[in-house]
């Protein structure tokens, strides 16, 4: 078992990724200061779960992860892996490798593994406890820990001894054993008080259960009885609704078969409808095919005109260069003569050349001939002659040389003059075509912003008109449906709206008004039902309907006298019976309300303060609804109804209706019709709703129309956008173009000036060498003259002067010869330079010419596929125009069907209005059946409810109840006996029989739980103490081991002397200090507070060695604990290290020669300028090998 590797990555300074591998021996890692060596410990440190920051050399635990540089970036993660080796199975894990990771993230985020798997820190601690490695281990040892081990207390330092006892994990179940008491005792305390408040409650609940079992008994009896009751009375109610419902069945059947015809018709309507929106989808279809068509077309155009505008541009582009290759031909023209002259003048030149050297040759023949002569004079005269000619033909040479010289001087200035003027050219020409490419970048750059500026204009107008497309689409769909919608509320208005038919009245009431529109008197004096003279809110329509029942239908009339005509009418037509509301006779008042009953939650109003009426009507209104309470729900009713005490009717504003005396109507009416003043409402609402369809209709097509008109603006402007772009476009390429020759201009009247200039340059070096030549030929010629002036005259030496006359001529005629070839010679060469400067502008300029013709070529080819688009673009023009007409056609073709489809919507929508006459007419009478069957179900239903609030039960579960009575009379007296016993048990408590139960039945369960924990309690106290008395032994047994041990220790490191650890109190083994006494050799016994501080480094590695020795734990990583040491004291302490390492791994980080001397292997841990820790190892034991070898 040992630590076989350490990964770091982002911990401290350790930013890269570093592995140390480590094997067992002594590993020494050595390095500067704050090259990052104790960061090694603290990583280890910090993955056994150190959580003590400051342990870690920091102030908060993201100082742990590497922070960055200045060369360096911080790192938001700090990762480090300690793998160890299991082998030997002394962890308690069925792996022969062992890998622990912890990892902080910058967040705060921290996470633990062990062999890859998520785990816990406790999860780490207990797989560490007992081995040396944990938080209070000894595996793991620093300046710190020597100096803790000194001076800590006597109670801290017996932590150490602990952990190498081994009875840390005992003392952390004992500790947890003592919490699970704690926790035991407490439980027992609270289930105590709860056990002592049930026993009181038993005694009364039970009491109270036996008078509850009494009264459910009696409420069973009379719940028999009432139910019995109820039986009887709804099979007699129900026979009566079943005739009823035969002739409400009857009728609508008729009914049905009129819903029938109109649904074949409503459907056959519906049907042309969905024509019709077929017919204006495909409309639809159509036009934004048109439109697209359109679109196509005018691209087609644009293309047209674009391919046009192209061409146009290619030739004028192509007589551009035109031009300019005839320029270029008339200039090469020009060149070529030039050329030609000048070979003729260079022929001309050496042919004179040739016949100046001949003659020179000749001379020169003759003038030998003459100096043969006179070869015999005097030595003396010879010898002077020859220092003269000599001389002469010295200043003759330098003479000749300072002539040809002067010449070329003057040649070369001319060329210079030529050269200069040449550069000038191109400067000007540079100059120009500079300017030239400045106003055609400005011309790009305002093209470009043009063009900018209408993709601008053209996104944005396109944008704006897709986006008005899409919603003049979603505004023709919305008008279509929003047609529809008023198309069918018009319909259902004119159908409510006309009050000829009375739809919903009375058949007597209906009569009766259709009479009054003949009868004089009865238009007189019969004023309307009393639903039609009420304005009712919407929000109060269901409350009002309900509170007035079947007096909405009720007439009222001027006098009695009125109502008798109005009797006499309806008996003599035999048009059934009716109710009459006298003005003159009905009275009515406003209930005063108690402040209680309006300031109660829910209530709103009395009926009549709801609604609006004519004030003559009063009376009647008070009447009817003077003391009607409208409250919001039926909660609200309860309550009101309980604290008036039933006295008023209640009605809410679902329609549930609270009676006086407490009967109480609710529910959902069955086949239900539409009532007066609903019908009212409806028509308020329908021409609400028309009215607001209306108006939006109206909008949606003028916003529509605006659309469109939008949009067809927006086309002949994108139109015309897409144009001028497409202009902008090209006059952009022909200006890059021109740009780009302009640009290639420059570039080779660059070149050309820059071989000018290089060419003037050198003439300019070469005159100033000829200068300093011509200086020193004039200083030659001086020294060359003064020297002949000192031989003097030699014509006193001169045999025959005739000879040397001629001889002279001769020499004058060869120098004149000389001068007029070098002359000749120096023509030559300047015909040669220019002849080849013109070849070398010929050759470019017929290059050039090449490039034209090539470019006009390629335009020409342009020209021609231009011309095909165009061809293609005309003829797809031609198709578009054929398929836009035909379209039109469609167009007019679909318009014409859809105008004939309307006109049979029309005649449909006619006969329907017929057929729903007559359908109204069925619909009455079936409506006066369906009031009396009604009327039998709400009292059915009042029953029922009645029943069902007592007892919770339908007519269906009462049916059990049932059996044959001989009276009803007898009946409910054996039902008023009942009520009456109960009535004299008084407050009965129902639920105390269920709380007595429970009461008892958890006091039960609590003194079980009781007993329980009382058990558990004795069991916790039972190994509390087993674990104590086996701390105790192991203890005990460790500590005399460890204390002999570290005597023994110290004798090796000190060379003598004795030391002991003294239990400061024997008798309370578990809980005493632990003291240290020492004394070395030659000293007297003293207390370890009074040594030096070398001798309590010493004493306390002594004690470490002993307790490792002991305990060995998988490795030992000691931190520069041999600093405080002498040389003498390292030289023991690294030698008692090296024995002690056969057996155990040691990781040292030192600065001492003599600890790393003895180590197997070393790491060199440096820092560059990166702020980066980098590793460098060296196994030690291949040196000493190798050292051996050698």
């Amino acid at each position: 078992m040992h630590l076989k590797r350490l990964e770091i990555f982002g911990f401290k300074s350790f930013a890269d990724k570093t592995n140390l591998e480590f094997k067992n021996g002594i590993t020494a890692i050595v390095g500067p200061n704050g090259s990052g060596k104790s960061n090694v410990s603290d990583a280890i440190k910090w993955v056994l779960g150190e959580q003590k920051i400051k342990t870690l050399r920091g102030s908060k635990m993201e100082d742990v992860i590497f922070s960055g540089t200045e060369a360096r970036k911080p790192l938001g993660v700090a990762e480090v892996s300690l793998i160890i080796d299991n082998h030997s199975g002394s962890f308690p894990i069925e792996y022969s490798e062992i890998s622990v990771t912890r990892r902080l993230y910058r967040s705060g985020e921290s996470e633990y593994y062990i062999n890859k798997s998520p785990c816990r820190l406790k999860d780490v601690l207990d797989l560490f406890a007992d081995t040396g490695l944990g938080k209070e281990g000894y595996s793991i040892i620093g300046q710190g820990k020597i100096d803790h081990i000194v001076s800590s207390n006597s109670q801290e330092r017996r932590l150490l001894i602990e952990e190498a006892a081994g009875i840390v994990k005992f003392k952390n179940r004992k500790l947890e054993s003592q919490r699970k008491l704690e926790k035991t005792q407490d439980n027992l305390y609270r289930i105590g008080d709860i056990i002592l408040e049930l026993e009181k409650q038993i005694p009364t609940l039970k009491k109270q259960s036996e008078k509850a079992f009494l009264y459910l008994e009696l409420r069973e009896k009379l719940k028999r009885v009432e139910l019995n009751l109820f039986v009887h009375q709804v099979d007699e109610l129900q026979r009566v609704l079943k005739e009823l419902e035969q002739n409400a069945n009857h009728i609508q059947e008729e009914l049905s078969r009129k819903s029938e015809e109109i649904s074949l018709k409503d459907k056959a309507y519906q049907k042309l409808r969905g024509e019709v929106e077929f017919i204006d989808e495909e409309l639809k279809k159509v036009n934004e095919q048109y439109f697209a068509l359109n679109e196509a077309h005018q691209k087609n155009n644009t293309d047209v005109q674009m391919s046009t505008i192209k061409i146009e541009n290619n030739q004028d582009k192509i007589s551009s260069l035109e031009r300019l290759n005839k320029e270029t031909e008339e200039l090469n023209h020009t060149l070529n003569q030039k050329i030609e002259s000048i070979k003729l003048s260079i022929s001309s030149i050496d042919g004179d050349l040739k016949e100046e050297k001949n003659q020179i040759r000749s001379l020169q023949e003759e003038k030998s001939q003459y100096e043969l002569r006179i070869r015999s004079q005097q030595q003396i005269y010879i010898e002077k002659k020859d220092s003269i000619d000599k001389t002469d033909k010295k200043i003759s040479d330098t003479l000749s040389k300072l002539a040809l010289l002067e010449n070329k001087d003057q040649y070369t200035l001319d060329h210079l003059a030529d050269l200069q003027r040449r550069v000038d050219e191109c400067s000007i020409s540079i100059q120009e075509a500079s300017v030239s490419i400045e106003e055609e970048k400005k011309k790009q750059d305002k093209l470009s912003e043009d063009i900018n500026s209408l993709k601008r204009q053209y996104k944005e107008k396109k944008e704006r008109l897709v986006k008005a497309q899409e919603k003049s689409h979603a505004l023709s769909s919305e008008l279509k449906f929003d047609e529809s919608q008023y198309n069918k509320l018009h319909s259902k208005y004119n159908l409510m709206n006309s009050n000829e038919d009375f739809l919903g009245y009375q058949h007597s009431v209906k009569n009766l008004l259709r009479e009054k529109k003949k009868n004089k008197f009865l238009s007189e004096h019969l004023h309307d039902v009393v639903g039609n003279i009420l304005e009712v809110p919407k929000r109060y329509a269901l409350a009002i309907e309900t509170s007035l029942g079947s007096t909405v239908h009720h007439l009222i009339v001027e006098n009695e006298n009125a109502a008798h005509e109005c009797i006499k009418i309806l008996n003599t037509n035999k048009w059934g019976r009716a109710t009459f509301l006298p003005l003159n006779i009905v009275k009515g008042q406003v209930l005063k309300l108690e402040p209680k009953i309006v300031s109660h939650k829910g209530f709103i109003d009395l009926g009549s303060n709801l609604i609006e009426f004519d004030k003559k009507y009063n009376n009647i209104v008070y009447n009817l609804l003077g003391k009607v309470l409208i409250v919001e729900d039926i909660t609200a009713a309860k309550e009101i109804s309980k604290l008036t005490f039933y006295k008023y009717k209640i009605v809410t504003l679902n329609g549930e209706i609270f009676f006086p005396g407490g009967a109480i109507v609710g529910g959902v009416h069955k086949n239900k019709t539409t009532s007066i003043i609903q019908r009212k409402q409806e028509v308020m609402d329908l021409e609400f709703s028309m009215k607001t369809l209306q108006e939006k209709i109206k909008s949606c097509e003028k916003e529509n129309d605006g659309l469109k008109e939008f949009v067809e603006q927006g086309n002949v402007e994108i139109a015309s956008l897409e144009k001028n772009l497409n202009r902008l476009h090209t006059e952009e390429k022909l200006v890059k173009q021109i740009c780009e020759q302009l640009n290639s201009k420059v570039c080779s009247e660059l070149k050309n000036k820059s071989s000018l200039q290089i060419k003037i340059d050198e003439i300019h070096h070469q005159r100033a060498k000829e200068e300093e030549n011509i200086e020193d030929l004039k200083k030659i010629l001086a020294s060359t003259q003064i020297e002949k002036e000192s031989l003097g005259d030699v014509n006193q030496f001169k045999v025959d002067d005739q000879i040397q006359e001629t001889i002279d001529k001769l020499d004058e005629k060869i120098l004149q010869i000389k001068l007029s070839i070098a002359k000749a010679e120096e023509r030559y060469n300047y015909y040669q330079t220019q002849r080849e400067d013109f070849i070398h502008t010929l050759e470019e300029n017929t290059h050039k010419v090449l490039l034209n013709k090539e470019e006009m070529d390629k335009l020409i080819l342009d020209n021609k596929e231009l011309e095909k688009i165009i061809e293609e673009a005309n003829r797809q023009i031609n198709q578009l125009e054929k398929a836009k007409s035909q379209l039109r056609e469609s167009m007019e073709s679909h318009t014409e069907e859809k105008k004939n489809k309307n006109h049979q919507i029309d005649h449909l929508q006619e006969k329907i209005k017929e057929l729903n006459k007559e359908n109204v007419l069925i619909n009455e009478s079936y409506n006066k059946m369906v009031n009396k069957v009604e009327n039998k179900t709400a009292e059915l239903e009042q029953l029922e409810n009645n029943i069902f609030e007592d007892y919770q039960v339908n007519y269906a579960m009462a049916k059990e109840y049932y059996y044959e009575i001989e009276s009803l009379n007898a009946e409910m007296k054996i039902l008023k006996s009942y009520k009456t016993q109960i009535k004299d048990l008084g407050s009965v408590n129902v639920d105390s029989v269920e709380q007595y139960k429970e009461v008892k039945e958890r006091y039960e369960f609590l003194t079980l739980q009781r007993d329980d924990l009382t058990k558990a309690k004795d069991s916790l106290h039972e190994i509390i103490e087993e674990i104590t008395v086996h701390m105790e032994g192991q203890f005990v047994e460790q500590f005399e081991l460890i204390k002999k041990e570290f005597d023994c220790t110290f004798t090796k490191l000190f060379n003598g002397g004795t030391a002991k650890l003294i239990l400061e109190d024997s008798n309370n083994i578990m809980e005493t200090g632990i003291d240290i006494e020492v004394q070395p050799p030659g000293k007297k016994l003293k207390n370890i507070s009074l040594l030096s501080g070398g001798e309590k480094s010493l004493t306390a590695i002594a004690l470490l060695f002993a307790i490792i020795n002991i305990k060995p734990t998988p490795f030992c990583i000691l931190d520069e604990i041999d600093a405080a040491l002498d040389d003498s004291n390292v030289d023991r302490f690294s030698k008692y290290l090296y024995n002690v390492s056969k057996e155990n791994q040691f990781i040292t980080i030192t600065h001492r020669k003599g600890t790393m001397e003895i180590a197997d292997r070393l790491y060199g841990i440096s820092m560059n300028k990166d702020g980066v820790s980098k590793i460098v190892s060296v196994e030690m034991s291949h040196i000493l090998e190798n050292e051996v070898n050698v």
